[in-house]
């Protein structure tokens, strides 16, 4: 969520959307009848980039001020490759187990009866099966 509204400011000229309230639009996103139990986010700590982790430990400092908000941690691995053009070997950060824990917690909920409403901000299709699971096994809560 976090990348993906700073590249809506980068590409797309939309406003700074980067300290955006999650509690505040759950709020006012669910359905009057409904009652706001926790937003879920998840992420993982940034490692080797002092300036971004100090970054992220303001933005997840400001998450946890917000009351209802939960944080679950996933972690980045280190990939290699190798670029042909340069003849260069190279490293980048990959975050593993974010969308895991979503699909995992989502799917928990469900069998012990603690959601009747889930709403899931993302862009990783990784997370449809779990979502279709809950949907086929529990029609009772909406996704």
């Amino acid at each position: 969520m976090y990348h993906g509204l700073c590249d809506a400011v980068k590409y797309n000229g939309y406003g700074d959307y980067r300290w955006l309230n999650y509690q505040k639009l759950a709020e006012n996103t669910i359905r009057p009848y409904q009652d706001l139990i926790w937003v879920m986010y998840f992420t993982a700590r940034i490692k080797g980039n002092a300036k971004k982790q100090k970054h992220q430990n303001d933005y997840l400092e400001a998450l946890a001020m917000q009351p209802k908000i939960k944080t679950y941690y996933g972690n980045y691995q280190v990939k290699q490759s190798f670029d042909r053009t340069s003849g260069q070997h190279y490293t980048y950060p990959v975050e593993k187990r974010t969308d895991v824990n979503l699909a995992t917690q989502l799917l928990v909920d469900a069998f012990q009866g603690n959601v009747e409403c889930a709403y899931i901000v993302s862009a990783d299709s990784d997370l449809i099966p779990a979502i279709e699971a809950v949907r086929i096994n529990f029609p009772n809560i909406l996704v």
